[in-house]
C-alpha cells in the first residue's frame, strides 16, 4: 500500500515538472499587430501556403533566439527579420510540401495543452543558457487572401 501511495506522488511530481508554462510577467519584448495570410499561386505547381507575422519591439537582446510558433496545429519554425526599421517574427509554410508529421503532432500537442483559439498562437524562446520559455500571442488578425496570376497563356 505504502509502494502504492509513493509511486503516486512521484508521478504527480514528474507529470507537474514536464508541463510547459507561459510566460507572463518576465517577456523581454513587446509584442504588436499580429496578421496571418494565405496565398495561392497562380499555377498548380505553385502551391499554396500562408505566412503568419508578428511585430515585435526592436528593444530585443542579441543572445535571444525564436525557436518555433505553434499556430492552428502546426509547429512551424520562424525568424526574426527587420523591414523599415519594424522586426518581426515571421513563420510561413507552404501546402504543397510533402508535410512533416512530427510537426504537426507537436503542433496539435502544444494546441491542446494551451488551449489556443484560431487568433491566438504560442512562441517558444530562448536567451542563450536559459531554458525555453513561452509567451501567447491573441488576437491575430486574417487578412485577406493574396492570389497570385499564372502565366499568361499565348
Amino acid at each position: 500500500m505504502k509502494n502504492i501511495l509513493l509511486a503516486t506522488v512521484v508521478l504527480a511530481l514528474m507529470s507537474c515538472s514536464s508541463q510547459k508554462q507561459l510566460e507572463t510577467n518576465t517577456i523581454p519584448f513587446e509584442i504588436g499587430q499580429s496578421s496571418f495570410q494565405k496565398w495561392s499561386g497562380g499555377r498548380e505547381e505553385s502551391g499554396t501556403g500562408a505566412e503568419l507575422k508578428i511585430i515585435v519591439s526592436e528593444a530585443l537582446q542579441e543572445d535571444m533566439s525564436f525557436e518555433k510558433i505553434y499556430f492552428r496545429g502546426r509547429a512551424l519554425d520562424c525568424e526574426l527579420k527587420t523591414k523599415d526599421g519594424i522586426s518581426a517574427i515571421v513563420a510561413t509554410y507552404k501546402r504543397n510540401e510533402t508535410t512533416n508529421a512530427l510537426n504537426d503532432k507537436e503542433g496539435n500537442k502544444m494546441q491542446e495543452s494551451f488551449e489556443l483559439q484560431p487568433d491566438q498562437a504560442i512562441i517558444a524562446f530562448k536567451k542563450a543558457d536559459e531554458k525555453l520559455k513561452y509567451v501567447k500571442v491573441i488576437g491575430i488578425k486574417e487578412k485577406v487572401p493574396v492570389l497570385y496570376k499564372g502565366r499568361p497563356q499565348n
